[in-house]
């Protein structure tokens, strides 16, 4: 998972980043926050800091619920 900023100076070099895995066949997922800057997850008073946290659970509880053993 790719996270980055609307606002991100570093948007990018992360596009970059992406289709340098996606080109080395790795499933890359990317998220936008189309009004945030870089870092802003570190920053809980910020609405997209929360969604961030969110998402990212998400993410990892589609990406582990195979290895789970029931």
């Amino acid at each position: 998972m790719v996270v980055t900023g609307g606002l991100d100076l570093l948007k990018d070099w992360h596009a970059r980043y992406v289709e340098a895995l996606r080109e080395k066949g790795k499933l890359v997922t990317v998220v936008e926050y189309p009004n945030a800057t870089h870092g802003f997850y570190a920053f809980p008073e910020l609405a997209d800091s929360d969604k961030f946290v969110e998402d990212m659970k998400l993410f990892i509880d589609e990406h582990t619920r195979s290895k789970h053993v029931v």
